[in-house]
């Protein structure tokens, strides 16, 4: 089993076997004022607002990485360390999936374990095919946040705001799913409206690995920031997932999370440059 990449306007597909492909997004170099104005509701200490300058373009998936997607991606052959991430990942699925087979387009639970296995995969089969000193990773979270906004300053990626912090939002119904129309369950991915870039579910129904760590914003403006902070061990997640109230799924949002696979979990496949 092969895998093959094709440019596409402004798109660059990953094609896989069983016909499966991972779609991802160019987004242009370009600066954007990153966290939340102090007057965002549930604005937190930690979302500091300051300008954030991106001099590299970008590739993002479309979407979080799907089960059919990531079972395509598990037949590909490759070395030890990969078998092992497939039998890691056998365990997991059928750990949160009660070993039945689940719709395709539900978000894969890939964290940090498996995900740092398909990204070398990826860089060794595709290594000549890829733009030169770009490599597979998660994207950092502040190529996260750029995508995420697609150009908007508000609390949510469609140009709105949180209604209130706990509740029905009608302005989030649009974009997310979240706990108030969710039903506390995953849902399959692109259901809402993308953003402005076309990107799906960037807020709600899974949380979403950085490949930042934990650390407090400065107000000072940075070019290409990594944000590798005191705490190396603790991963930045962003997004918010489908069992979260309004406020936790907001564009500056920033959670935490140490490592390992979980149902909430999902990974977004980033092309970025070395």
């Amino acid at each position: 089993m092969s895998i093959s990449i094709e440019l596409k306007e402004k798109n660059l597909n990953i094609l896989l076997p069983d016909n499966e492909k991972i779609e991802l997004i160019l987004c242009n170099a370009g600066s954007f004022n990153m966290g939340s104005a102090k007057n965002e509701i549930s604005h937190m200490r930690n979302e500091c607002l300051h300008q954030v300058t991106l001099t590299k373009d970008f590739y993002l998936g479309k979407y979080t990485l799907t089960a059919s997607q990531l079972d395509a991606i598990l037949k590909i052959d490759f070395d030890e360390e990969w078998e092992k991430a497939k039998r890691v990942y056998k365990g997991i699925y059928e750990h949160f999936c009660a070993g039945k087979g689940e719709n395709g387009s539900y978000p894969a639970p890939v964290g940090i374990y498996v995900a740092n296995r398909i990204f070398p995969l990826f860089n060794k089969l595709l290594e000549k095919a890829l733009p030169e000193k770009y490599y597979f990773d998660f994207p950092t979270e502040a190529q996260w946040e750029y995508a995420c906004r697609a150009g908007t300053e508000t609390g949510l990626n469609n140009g709105k705001n949180v209604t209130a912090m706990h509740g029905k939002c009608p302005n989030l119904d649009e974009i997310a799913w979240y706990c108030h129309n969710s039903d506390r369950k995953i849902k399959p991915v692109g259901l809402k409206e993308p953003n402005a870039w076309g990107f799906y579910d960037m807020l709600g129904n899974v949380w979403e690995h950085t490949r930042s760590t934990l650390c407090e914003f400065s107000e000072e403006p940075e070019i290409d920031p990594e944000f590798f902070g005191y705490r190396g061990y603790s991963r930045i997640i962003r997004g918010g997932c489908y069992w979260d109230e309004p406020w936790r799924c907001r564009s500056a949002m920033r959670g935490q999370y140490v490592d390992g696979e979980q149902r909430y979990l999902g990974t977004r496949i980033a092309l970025v440059y070395k």
